[in-house]
């Protein structure tokens, strides 16, 4: 029986122990596992626009929470970073408990349980996945059935547990989407790339297997362990120019060129801003749209020589917006 035919509501109403006791393997194998080199390569970009006030959104269609663990590991190297970041998620007494700030798993998690849909007057909030338990376990939350928290086949988004909302208005403003590892056959992640597509930002796919068939779409052909660490360390680099410097105390505020080239002025900050995020200055005519650097970073990777057999490189769109940029990484399942 195909995933499709079985993980659905319908059926864990009818049949909840063979529902359960696939999520019960599914949790073994998980936690037998580790977050790879492309989780740890999007924690560090993520850290970088968080220390540099860059709005980034990272989406993603996984249940394996590996992306939330990548974060909290790299997060520790940037205390700067790290208080900036809500704690109420790992509260278990909070409503926002479970959802993480920097991750938005549209999906649900394996780590995570709820009250049972037919329990209408249960709090709506999360509870952590029972410690112990074996194939037959159903878990209880105060006495009462529960089940998963992941998104079934045949069940709808919404906001109050997979944050849809809050991802489509992010998406519909920013101006460069990036989406890693995906075939595209799930209706959030398909409609996020539409709207990115018709609204003509900039989209990068990073796929072994390509599959937005759209112009002003760059395709990079491999996994994402192949690409992400030169795109992203190329976006700083790039990104880096166009950021502000923070006064040391005692300096006089005044204009500096950039690596001594002239005309790439950096503005500097006021001492008072020290020990805060150096807040981005305003796009002139000698700044590039962070969608354009980004997409000049994928460039690049394009024109080395050994990936030439990996690229499938359509009409290439930049926009000279100064929205936010989007990243979704997502290899989903479900509906």
């Amino acid at each position: 029986m195909k995933a499709i035919d079985f993980l659905t509501f319908k059926f864990f109403k009818e049949n909840p122990a063979e529902i359960w006791r696939w999520h019960h393997v599914f949790k073994r194998l998980k936690e037998k596992s580790r977050y790879n080199d492309a989780h740890r390569e999007i924690a560090e970009f993520q850290c970088f626009c968080l220390k540099n006030n860059i709005p980034l959104l990272l989406v993603t269609q996984n249940i394996d929470e590996f992306h939330v663990e990548a974060f909290e590991d790299v997060v520790k190297k940037y205390p700067e970073v790290s208080s900036k970041i809500p704690q109420d998620w790992k509260d278990v007494k909070s409503d926002r408990y479970g959802l993480h700030p920097q991750v938005l798993a549209l999906h649900g998690s394996v780590n995570y349980i709820r009250h049972h849909d037919n329990n209408e007057n249960a709090p709506k909030r999360l509870f952590s996945y029972p410690e112990s338990y074996d194939d037959d376990t159903m878990p209880l939350i105060d006495g009462q059935p529960s089940r998963p928290h992941t998104l079934l086949f045949d069940e709808n988004y919404n906001e109050e547990f997979y944050r849809c909302d809050t991802v489509g208005k992010f998406a519909s403003e920013c101006d460069c989407l990036v989406v890693v590892g995906t075939a595209l056959e799930t209706n959030m992640a398909s409609r996020l790339v539409s709207s990115a597509v018709s609204r003509k930002i900039t989209v990068i796919e990073i796929n072994p297997d390509p599959c937005i068939i759209a112009d002003g779409v760059l395709q990079l052909k491999g996994t994402s362990e192949q690409f992400l660490q030169e795109m992203f360390r190329l976006a700083r680099q790039e990104m880096g120019k166009e950021l502000p410097t923070v006064q040391k105390a005692g300096e006089t505020e005044e204009k500096k060129t950039n690596g001594g080239k002239t005309g790439q002025v950096t503005t500097v900050t006021s001492t008072k801003q020290v020990n805060q995020a150096a807040p981005t200055k305003p796009m002139n005519q000698q700044q590039k749209p962070r969608s354009t650097l980004t997409t000049k970073a994928a460039q690049t990777i394009v024109t080395k020589p050994s990936n030439q057999n990996q690229i499938k490189q359509k009409q290439t769109t930049t926009t000279t917006s100064t929205r936010k940029p989007t990243l979704t990484s997502s290899k989903g399942q479900k509906k």
